[in-house]
């Protein structure tokens, strides 16, 4: 009897709350996720000057191999591999005995034959006097005279062979004939040298080391306008070293451009199968932070400077080659603008087409955006680098409504009852 009362209440508290209203469960609350906030930034206009920027490589002035003029034995390597010589400092020394030993056969031989000129003058004169007085042959005097001009020949050869012995002599002592710096010894001491004129070995090389070349080469189109502004200031190509074309170096350890230099020659046609001018910039190196053979970025800036609309690179997104960034209107409704760019700035990038100076560029949130979201946009700058430096609103960059820059939108409105809990009535 218990069990079956026990059913009975159990069945009727279930068909009670059923029909009545105490049972009911309560709607869920429809709660909005918060508005995505992004910082974004005006670009900036300013005057820049057009940059273009070039590849090559350093190169000597001059690059010279040391020969050897004369042969012998080595007799001394005077310098120290890797150093800076000076023109005319001692390299190589070859024993100078037999040298001085042919100085002193000539000087002999000069002598006699000095001699024997001295004997036949005498006895031309004597026959001279013969002749007049018809006591000699006129056949006689003249091979007198023959006599005495080849003696004076001789010794004007003589000569000749003295001053050729003594350079000989001079060339035993082997000198730098420029200035730089001198690479490792090629001979050693106690080898014996060749002096041909050909196929002499080369005993070391000295490359100078100020100013320092750098060739790169220029495309037709670039080349084409350099023309056209070389026109322009009157200057042609020939006179390329007047016009006063300023160039910035950097060297691979570097992101800067510290060297200055200009440019000093352009080659006299255009290579066919590169579309290309070979062109030289010379700079000065006196505190021989460059050497030959260095990869260089080089950087030639336009004399006149044009304005440039600047945003900072990390707005810039890539879409398969297409260039674009995000952008929010006075609604807080993100757009996506397609843009052309011109050249890099440091840290900023010109845009040539697709915003103007009153377009808001989101800069931070980027990856959280889509096309026709709203989002809370709050104003930053950034410096000449591309880096944000204040998340304050400038005076200057408030929206166009006068609103805060981190104050929501007031459209689109906001649903009524999206996040609280509707009042009971």
């Amino acid at each position: 009897m218990i069990s079956r009362l026990m059913d009975s209440l159990v069945m009727a508290a279930i068909v009670a709350c059923l029909a009545g209203t105490g049972c009911e469960r309560p709607k869920p609350q429809v709660i909005k996720p918060p508005d995505l906030g992004v910082s974004v930034t005006k670009p900036v206009i300013r005057e820049i000057k057009d940059v273009d920027e070039f590849t090559g490589r350093t190169e000597a002035v001059g690059f010279v191999e040391v020969r050897a003029r004369v042969g012998g034995y080595l007799q001394k390597v005077a310098f120290k591999e890797g150093a800076e010589v000076k023109a005319g400092d001692l390299l190589f020394e070859i024993d100078p005995r037999p040298f001085q030993a042919e100085i002193d056969r000539a000087q002999a031989k000069k002598m006699s034959d000095e001699a024997r000129l001295r004997e036949l003058t005498a006895e031309y004169a004597r026959n001279k006097i013969l002749h007049d007085r018809r006591a000699l042959s006129l056949e006689e005097l003249q091979k007198s005279e023959a006599a005495r001009d080849v003696a004076a020949a001789n010794i004007e050869a003589d000569k000749a062979e003295l001053e050729r012995a003594k350079l000989d002599l001079e060339f035993s002592r082997i000198t730098a004939p420029v200035s730089g710096r001198v690479s490792r010894a090629e001979v050693t001491e106690g080898n014996l040298i060749s002096g041909q004129v050909t196929g002499s070995p080369v005993l070391t090389t000295i490359v100078p080391q100020t100013p320092v070349y750098v060739y790169f080469d220029v495309d037709e189109r670039r080349f084409l306008e350099y023309l056209k502004n070389m026109a322009v200031r009157e200057t042609t190509l020939d006179k390329i070293a007047e016009a006063d074309i300023k160039v910035r170096l950097s060297l691979s350890d570097s992101a800067d451009f510290p060297f200055e230099g200009e440019v000093d020659f352009a080659d006299n046609r255009v290579n066919a199968t590169t579309g290309t001018l070979r062109v030289r910039a010379v700079f000065d190196n006196s505190k021989r932070l460059m050497a030959p053979g260095l990869f260089a970025r080089l950087r030639i800036e336009s004399k006149e400077g044009h304005e440039a609309v600047l945003i900072p690179d990390i707005a810039i997104l890539t879409d398969q080659g297409l260039k674009y960034v995000w952008v929010v209107d006075t609604k807080g409704v993100v757009a996506r603008r397609d843009i052309r760019l011109g050249q890099s700035v440091q840290g900023v990038r010109e845009v040539l087409e697709g915003l103007s100076a009153d377009d808001r560029v989101i800069v931070l949130g980027i990856q959280r955006v889509r096309e026709g979201a709203t989002v809370v946009p709050k104003m930053v700058a950034f410096d000449d680098f591309g880096r944000v430096v204040s998340e304050k609103t400038p005076p200057e960059s408030k929206p166009v409504d006068s609103k805060p820059a981190d104050a929501k939108p007031a459209e689109p409105p906001t649903p009524a009852a999206s996040s609280a809990t509707p009042t009971p009535k």
